[in-house]
């Protein structure tokens, strides 16, 4: 692995960590994870899109970088004793440094989610890999749908939607641009909200 290039974090905010406590005592299913997603975006000041994924991990007091990793790693999430002093912040978030930026915001937004629903903040320690080839489980599938449902939130999607196939016949490419995320992402977005390309 290779050197981790960050951006200096900003501290926590003590609201935010209310918010996120109500989120982890919801118990939410992949089924309704976008309910947690929307209570979220909503309250924050990071609600605009595209969502500023960066900043409001940032604002959680995680330090969030890049690094060189192995093709199909997209990014990692560890919080412990000796991540904290080196960054001097909660935890770390890195993406692969290779991935597209709509593909390392989607994973961030990922990591998130495993912070959210996985982490209990009795342990001292939490790590967990986010790879193109893992295995579906209940936690990964929850985490992906909390992470469209974040960086590409339905409402403001299907109205950009409406208002890009009215005049772009590249829908896909409009999309991704408008909301940073990746041409895979906008298409499985699409096809969960049953929209038409």
């Amino acid at each position: 692995m290779g050197r981790i290039i960050y951006i200096k974090n900003w501290r926590s905010n003590s609201y935010m960590e209310e918010v996120l406590n109500e989120l982890r005592n919801e118990n939410y299913s992949s089924k309704d994870v976008y309910k947690a997603a929307d209570k979220l975006l909503r309250s924050t000041k990071y609600n605009t899109i595209p969502v500023d994924i960066v900043k409001l991990l940032q604002e959680l007091d995680f330090t969030v970088g890049t690094q060189i990793l192995d093709d199909d790693f997209c990014g990692y999430i560890a919080i412990d004793k000796s991540t904290s002093e080196r960054f001097n912040s909660k935890g770390i978030i890195a993406v692969n440094k290779n991935d597209n930026i709509g593909h390392k915001r989607f994973t961030i937004a990922h990591e998130l989610a495993h912070y959210i629903f996985d982490y209990n903040p009795k342990n001292e320690s939490y790590y967990n890999t986010y790879k193109t080839n893992d295995v579906q489980t209940e936690e990964e599938i929850r985490a992906n749908k909390f992470a469209a449902n974040l960086l590409m939130p339905s409402n403001e999607f299907i109205d950009e939607y409406n208002s890009v196939r009215e005049c772009d016949t590249n829908i896909v490419a409009s999309l991704a641009e408008k909301f940073k995320v990746s041409a895979k992402a906008i298409t499985k977005r699409m096809e969960e909200l049953n929209l038409a390309y």
